[in-house]
């Protein structure tokens, strides 16, 4: 993804946010939150779906109205710092910063 494909915007409320397309064409987000207690980010999908695997292969499941699916991660600023080595790697090689063991 080019930088120029991160579209920057505020919310409603006055909270930044970037809107971007992941690699299946499904439209995300990295938004700051509102939370008070400490610095918080939403990252994920923005409009999330559910499908199952029924007798043509994958079939949607319809949402009742009001339904709410929990689609994005609510992530603190340490938890961001443990990702980012990882992330980093991960841009730079396709690899994780550590390789995990089984056992």
């Amino acid at each position: 993804m080019r930088t120029d494909e991160l579209h920057i915007t505020t919310t409603t409320r006055g909270f930044q946010v970037i809107v971007f397309k992941d690699q299946l064409g499904e439209a995300c987000s990295l938004q700051l939150s509102s939370i008070t207690d400490a610095p918080c980010c939403w990252f994920g999908i923005t409009a999330p779906y559910l499908k199952a695997l029924g007798a043509g292969g994958l079939q949607d499941i319809p949402l009742p109205p009001g339904a709410l699916v929990a689609s994005r991660m609510h992530l603190t600023q340490d938890q961001v710092r443990a990702l980012l080595p990882h992330l980093q790697a991960f841009a730079e090689t396709g690899e994780f910063a550590f390789i995990a063991h089984d056992g």
